[in-house]
């Protein structure tokens, strides 16, 4: 009867060992699979500077953990990277990490059945997007921006400031300026590129005799041909063509109590021009304070070159600037292709006023052979003709003019006009500059007959179909994401008032003024919460809505 007591005896306690033992196995197998899937996701967060195996290993060297185990987990570690960069590559937005573990560790009572150790293992995934953030802020720098808010009682223009760099602030922050390119656009009646100037084709023409020698301080804005709103080309520009820039001249009369801040001529100088592809927030809230107001409101030539800024067509450009030491060596790759599921692109724009034709000066004018001109039509003789613009020919010509002759105080160039009796007002203008043309208002004029439209306003409103329409295409079949969100902000608009307005459809609805305005904001917006009424009381709110919109979808796991 002993025996049979003592085997029972051994049996049951032979399970209860092999039980303890079991239980332990599933212990660690539990301990390791924590420790590694811990590990695994802190490795991958790209906050992480240390090494990705010694992260790994922290996580699995407690000893603790396996106490009595008689060893500790070995690991293996396998990384991944967009085009195999290195891990610690600040340019990456997807990195991942494949970890398995082993524990060999010696058992308790399985020992005496002939197995001495048991073994546990484990294994992971774990992988992390941030999305590179591509923002282009299109900003109206028109001279009714110089008109005063009437919820601050001071120009819209230092309100729309002040908001832009808090959005600024907000978008690029120690976390994120690694993959966060912004590029500011401001625009008048055109678009000076700026640091993307010497990148781009373009060609001074036949600059008039009183011109400057040379480019180096005259603003240079290219004349777009209309081929290049097409929609099949709204992204970029010609590589073969040469543009001809844009000759100096003001459109539209002086605001009431305009300050110095608005400057002469349609084309922005370079305190106006573009600012591309920075993410440094000082720079770019530097180049804000700077920015003066200019004449015209070129809403569709600002669009164009917004878009051009996110188009993987401005990658060459960006390969050059980033050899230059111009760009974060990050955005090298940059613009990055529509359909990248890393890469957000956005369009901040914002205008207050209405989009007008495109306009210049007829080559008389630009060329500087005013005699050319067919202005009969407001001198009582030729001889009051050939006199009064012979004074106009020695006034251009005149030395101390060439170092800044966009700037010259109102009304000395008409010292010595002879008085014919005639309006003088219809013959030349009473702002800054002779260059100036009368378009059958006496408020604006220099010599009739010398006004050059490059397209019509309702022309104006298809390039912004067109661009707007590009934008908000899907990125791919399989991907309805537009290739660019786009975010418009109405500010301070006369006569728009109600947010829940419905604009045209199409660029063929559009007919009227109101039409224009309510057209640009509401067809370009990407979704309906994309689109924003705003005065300087209310215009910060709308930029941290459009913030926040921007920095939720950053970071995925």
């Amino acid at each position: 009867m002993l025996p049979v007591t003592l085997i029972s005896f051994l049996t049951v306690l032979a399970g209860a060992g092999m039980g303890v033992d079991l239980m332990r196995h599933e212990l660690y197998r539990a301990e390791l699979q924590n420790a590694i899937d811990r590990g695994a996701l802190a490795a991958t967060a790209f906050s992480q500077t240390a090494p990705p195996g010694d992260i790994l290993n922290e996580f699995v060297a407690d000893s603790a953990k396996w106490r009595g185990a008689g060893a500790v987990p070995t690991l293996s570690i396998q990384l991944e990277t967009e085009n195999n960069k290195a891990w610690d590559d600040t340019s990456l937005t997807e990195r991942s990490i494949t970890v398995s573990g082993t524990l060999q560790f010696k058992t308790h009572f399985l020992r005496f059945t002939g197995f001495p150790t048991m073994s546990v293992s484990a294994a992971t995934e774990a992988a992390q997007t941030r999305r590179a953030v591509e923002v282009v802020i299109v900003l109206d720098i028109s001279n009714s921006m110089d008109v005063n808010d009437s919820s601050t009682s001071a120009p819209k223009f230092n309100g729309m400031k002040l908001a832009a760099k808090d959005f600024i602030d907000k978008i690029l922050t120690p976390e994120t300026q690694d993959l966060t390119s912004v590029t500011l656009v401001p625009f008048a009646g055109t678009v000076n590129p700026g640091n993307l100037n010497p990148y781009i084709n373009v060609v001074g023409g036949a600059l008039p005799s009183w011109a400057l020698p040379d480019l180096s301080n005259y603003p240079v804005c290219p004349v777009l041909p209309t081929a290049d709103f097409e929609s099949d080309r709204a992204d970029q520009f010609d590589d073969n063509a040469s543009y001809s820039i844009t000759p100096m001249f003001k459109r539209y009369g002086r605001f009431p109590g305009q300050t110095e801040a608005v400057r002469w001529g349609w084309c922005p100088d370079a305190q106006g021009g573009i600012l591309a592809y920075s993410n440094d927030a000082e720079e770019l809230k530097l180049a804000i304070d700077n920015m003066p107001m200019f004449d015209g409101t070129g809403i569709d030539v600002a669009l164009k070159w917004g878009l051009y800024a996110l188009s993987p067509a401005a990658r060459s450009i960006v390969t050059q600037m980033e050899a230059n030491g111009e760009v974060d060596s990050n955005f090298k790759d940059w613009p990055l292709d529509y359909d990248a599921n890393r890469a957000e692109k956005y369009v901040v724009f914002l205008t207050d006023g209405e989009i007008t034709a495109q306009y210049s000066i007829k080559d008389e004018v630009w060329s500087g052979k005013l005699k050319d001109l067919d202005t009969r039509d407001i001198f009582e003789s030729e001889d009051e003709r050939t006199e009064v613009i012979d004074h106009i020919d020695q006034w251009l010509d005149e030395d101390d003019l060439l170092a800044d002759y966009w700037s010259i105080p109102n009304d000395d160039w008409m010292n010595g006009l002879p008085d014919y009796g005639i309006d003088r007002q219809n013959v030349v203008t009473n702002n800054t500059n002779p260059l100036r043309y009368r378009n059958g208002n006496t408020s604006n004029g220099i010599i009739h007959g010398a006004q050059l439209t490059r397209w019509e306003v309702n022309q104006s409103i298809q390039h912004v179909e067109n661009v707007c329409g590009f934008m908000k295409e899907a990125r791919a079949a399989d991907d309805e994401r537009p290739r660019v969100r786009v975010f418009t902000i109405g500010f301070n608009i006369a006569g728009l008032d109600d947010p829940s307005f419905v604009g045209p459809e199409s660029a063929a609805d559009v007919s009227t003024g109101q039409d224009r305005k309510e057209f640009v904001l509401d067809y370009c917006a990407t979704y309906d919460g994309d689109r924003f009424l705003a005065t300087s009381a209310t215009l910060g709110s709308a930029f941290d809505d459009i913030a926040a919109a921007i920095n939720s979808l950053r970071l995925t796991n």
